[in-house]
């Protein structure tokens, strides 16, 4: 997933790191788009990306370091939006960086809560449709924030268990016991010209990727699986 501007044609950070991987192509074809409003997504290829696929969307930008309620709202839109494209397209996949956190100003404390609330939220009616849901971070305070959180959003179900639905926060379960675990690792992600640094990420996996190999798909918002644990 992108955090993109709104002409969808590349910037700075992780929205330019991923036009530079995938080649002049994906500018082109986002050029066919026509923009995208802050708080919706489009999809487009990937290219010479590993990823089949490409999420964009645009955060909101916050002026004064406190969110109002319509940038709130629109933050959860980019998440909403995305997880509409995820179930539509029938991805079993999809990776997000923390949205509106850099240059856009966004207090990481509440983005980090909106990610998990919005994400929660959809599991609970569609967790059926995803096998991997990853939250790609880089700053430390995010990593604090998400190991924090994540438990609170996504407690584990209780040993024995069978899989159903998504854990409730007191650990009991909506449809029965929570399929979803957690996962932690630390990736180095391997891009031409060593652009990024370590990276953590936090993934939610089901029964399904539990039975095999886990591999840590690490970012560029989405992009290269690079670490086998």
């Amino acid at each position: 997933m992108n955090c993109a501007n709104s002409t969808l044609l590349g910037g700075g950070g992780v929205d330019g790191c991923i036009h530079r991987s995938a080649g002049s192509l994906l500018k082109e074809e986002c050029r066919s788009l026509g923009g995208c409003s802050t708080g919706k997504a489009k999809i487009t290829c990937g290219y010479r990306l590993p990823s089949k696929y490409v999420i964009h969307t645009v955060g909101p930008r916050v002026l004064d370091s406190v969110p109002t309620p319509e940038e709130r709202k629109q933050l959860d839109g980019c998440y909403s939006e995305c997880l509409h494209i995820v179930e539509d397209k029938e991805l079993r996949s999809v990776a997000f960086p923390c949205i509106s956190t850099g240059i856009y100003g966004f207090p990481n404390e509440p983005a980090a809560r909106i990610a998990l609330e919005t994400t929660r939220n959809w599991l609970e009616k569609y967790h059926s449709k995803v096998d991997r849901i990853i939250f790609c971070l880089f700053l430390p305070i995010d990593v604090e924030l998400y190991d924090t959180l994540m438990p609170v959003y996504f407690p584990r179900a209780p040993k024995g268990k069978g899989a159903g639905g998504v854990s409730d926060r007191q650990g009991a379960s909506s449809q029965g016991s929570s399929p979803w675990r957690l996962a932690s690792g630390r990736v180095t992600p391997k891009q031409p010209g060593g652009v990024f640094g370590p990276s953590s990420i936090l993934s939610l996996l089901s029964p399904l990727s539990l039975k095999l190999p886990f591999f840590a798909a690490a970012a560029v918002a989405s992009v290269q699986a690079v670490e086998q644990r």
